[in-house]
């Protein structure tokens, strides 16, 4: 994976990032996986406040695979904000929508053949607490739907957890 990184402050609490990714994918058994994934995104990140945060962002991919079957263009949308709760908490969200649509990998919807079209949309709410300096507390939920044109790629997930973390 390589990086390249272009950020621009607008005003003292926002931000404009212009950023890439190339990604190399490789897997032990060649079965056409094999890809190179550029990515191309912008970012916009504001400050609330003293210590809150609100950003939205775009990226769009290219996902080249060896086989036409994995191959596939790719649009994100994402929405991300945190904000302080009392001494030492934040309660922090995300939203993330992404498409993607194959390029040559036909299915059987109904009585004819289409491209397959996948999107998924996963949301999380977090609530972080710090204790006595060096423990945290972590509640979150996260729910993710990914519904896809292939009626045999369709699923809903919910996830609740806990976590503890000592700091030494």
């Amino acid at each position: 994976t390589a990086e390249a990184n272009l950020e621009y402050r607008l005003t003292g609490a926002s931000r404009v990032e212009l950023y890439s990714v190339y990604m190399l994918k490789r897997y032990p058994n060649p079965t056409g996986n094999n890809a190179s994934d550029p990515r191309v995104g912008l970012k916009y990140r504001r400050v609330l406040g003293t210590s809150g945060t609100w950003g939205v962002g775009g990226r769009y991919d290219y996902n080249d695979a060896d086989s036409s079957r994995y191959r596939y263009n790719g649009y994100t949308a994402t929405s991300d904000a945190g904000f302080p709760v009392g001494g030492s908490g934040r309660i922090s969200s995300s939203l993330r929508y992404n498409i993607r649509r194959y390029v040559s990998r036909l299915i059987t919807v109904g009585a004819g053949k289409e491209l397959r079209r996948d999107a998924d949309f996963v949301a999380t709410l977090a609530w972080r607490q710090g204790i006595a300096r060096v423990w945290d507390v972590v509640a979150s939920y996260r729910y993710e739907y990914y519904r896809s044109n292939d009626p045999d790629h369709t699923f809903r997930d919910d996830l609740v957890a806990v976590t503890l973390t000592r700091y030494w």
